[in-house]
């Protein structure tokens, strides 16, 4: 009995892990849609030193208890909403996506004073991963649910000045029906399929190789002796525990790259080496499905780095959230360093740290979450912290 219990403790500990780590807040739109719940303690002074210059209007925000069981939950591919959360006619789970343009200004205004503090001579881009809603919202409940999610990264491009956009949703969008997932439909988070095509494109735009035989890659995730995949039922299963994903359960893999390199794992500042691997996805319990996303990378438990057997020069630094995770690897074959660190947890000064470790590149890779919910003041906290670099309109 005590080994039961110890069990269920650790698959819930686990979960709220992976839960916490993406900046969704766990499907509560309101939350994100609140441009005054900011999570990263930034000052309201911050706010007020940069006006906000003509955004458009946002949707009404959508409440969580304003969604929740306004539908009955369906055995059959019939699309329903339950507990929030979208169902597809292809028995496919799709997070409601909620922001505002307001913090979307901010985000990009805030990454420009990076170029500032930089200089020219290091490149600076920005790459907003678009949330499942942006592939697989129901047209019957785009209005309500999808938060004008494209119309608002395109805002946030469109304000960027000496900071390179990213855009990959064409690209994405073009393997959206391919046998691989781009994103998983029980767990809100993309697969690395996605994850590749956006690094092919993030090649392509800094001038970088890339490994694109994707034949060349060790495929590699949760299968049976006999090659069939595991059942994977991740996080929007856990939250909504409806039979259609119980039904028919995602396939989990990923692509291990194929020449050789080390990975370190630190404290959050750099100060302790806690492990050093050869590879960029660790061990999770088979018994341990719904935390089988925190493969990549262990999740969001360390600053990172990664050292590859290419010979460029090229020294990247990622700031990221929980999508990042699954992009990092696939950046292998792209820089020479990789540096990835997670902008909710780094507690040193990002500028400092950027030239200490003469960094030629520098990629905030979020999903669209970050930019549009009150995850947006992360980029300056880090930029700011130690009272160092202020700004000044």
């Amino acid at each position: 009995m005590k080994k039961l219990v110890s069990l269920l403790l650790l698959i819930s500990l686990m979960l709220s892990a992976v839960l916490a780590a993406c900046g969704s807040n766990g499907g509560d739109v309101s939350a994100d849609a609140s441009a005054g719940n900011s999570q990263s303690g930034g000052s309201a002074s911050t706010d007020e030193s940069s006006p906000l210059i003509g955004a458009p209007s946002d949707d009404p925000a959508v409440s969580g208890d304003d969604t929740t069981d306004t539908s009955s939950s369906s055995t059959g591919g019939n699309e329903y909403e339950f507990k929030g959360i979208i169902f597809t006619e292809d028995y496919r789970a799709v997070e409601p996506f909620g922001g505002t343009y307001e913090n979307g200004q901010l985000f990009a205004r805030y990454l420009n004073r990076y170029r500032h503090f930089l200089g020219d001579d290091i490149n600076i881009y920005n790459m907003i991963i678009p949330t499942a809603a942006a592939y697989y919202m129901p047209e019957k409940y785009e209005s309500q649910y999808g938060g004008k999610q494209l119309d608002k990264i395109d805002y946030v491009y469109e304000w960027l000045d000496g900071v390179t956009p990213v855009d990959i949703y064409d690209i994405t969008a073009e393997h959206k029906n391919d046998e691989e997932e781009i994103y998983f439909r029980t767990e809100h988070h993309w697969t690395q399929y996605g994850a590749y095509w956006a690094a092919k494109k993030f090649a392509e735009i800094a001038g970088v190789p890339f490994e694109a035989d994707l034949s060349k890659y060790t495929y590699g995730g949760k299968f049976y002796e006999d090659g069939s995949p595991m059942p994977f039922l991740g996080s929007l299963y856990s939250q909504t525990q409806q039979q259609i994903l119980k039904d028919h359960p995602d396939k989990f893999f990923y692509y291990e790259y194929p020449g050789e390199y080390t990975m370190e794992m630190y404290s959050y500042d750099f100060k302790e080496l806690k492990r050093t691997k050869d590879s960029c996805y660790m061990y999770v319990s088979d018994n341990l499905p719904s935390a089988w996303y925190m493969i990549f990378m262990d999740g969001d438990n360390y600053s990172i780095k990664i050292n590859s057997d290419v010979k460029n020069g090229r020294t990247c630094v990622v700031f990221k959230d929980s999508f990042g995770n699954a992009l990092v690897p696939m950046l292998l074959s792209s820089f020479e360093t990789i540096y990835a660190i997670d902008i909710r947890k780094f507690p040193i000064n990002a500028i400092d740290f950027i030239k200490e470790v003469g960094a030629t590149d520098v990629l905030f890779a979020v999903c669209a979450f970050t930019p549009m919910g009150s995850n947006y003041q992360y980029v300056e906290t880090i930029r700011t912290m130690g009272g160092k670099y202020l700004w000044e309109e």
